[in-house]
């Protein structure tokens, strides 16, 4: 499943590298776990990697982005990976030096269990998303809200976190 989600995105980039006025980015965050995943997993790390594609002069605009992190587990030596891709719809406002934005996101997020001891398991779903943020120019800082029902077999889990992170753009 990573490798099929991983592929997506390189071809999405791919389709979408043409604009002179599209830009690559690259995040560190913090995720704080929330919902049923906040029961059982404690503070994590995600990295993530975008393409901002501008949909014409007034701040609209399209990005594709791929992301990983790990969670630890309270109460155990367990982990849960996340890791996915979505598709970001968003908005900035200004021309300034500082330039205020949201976004909504969809996607595919993968919630892989990683016990200390047997065999694990992943379980998909759609993501939905929503954030906001500062745009300082060459970096920036951003806070977002990412779910998804991850049960199988009709059972109703959820994965959610609220992200807080950084990022920097390169080359454009």
């Amino acid at each position: 499943m990573k490798k099929r989600i991983t592929s997506l995105a390189v071809a999405v980039f791919l389709v979408f590298a043409g604009p002179a006025s599209a830009q690559l980015w690259v995040g560190a965050n913090l995720t704080s776990p929330t919902s049923d995943f906040g029961d059982i997993a404690d503070t994590g790390w995600m990295g993530n990697v975008g393409y901002l594609i501008p949909l014409g002069e007034g701040g609209l605009g399209f990005a594709p982005e791929v992301y990983y992190g790990s969670n630890g587990h309270s109460d155990s030596d367990d982990k849960t990976n996340l890791y996915g891709a979505n598709a970001n719809l968003g908005f900035s406002f200004g021309t300034g030096n500082v330039m205020p934005f949201i976004f909504g996101s969809v996607g595919i997020l993968a919630h892989q269990f990683s016990p200390d001891e047997g065999d694990g398991e992943t379980e998909t779903g759609i993501s939905f998303g929503a954030g906001g943020g500062l745009d300082f120019g060459r970096f920036g800082v951003e806070g977002k809200f990412l779910t998804a029902s991850t049960g199988e077999d009709g059972a109703d889990a959820t994965t959610a976190v609220l992200i807080f992170g950084a990022f920097v753009k390169i080359g454009g």
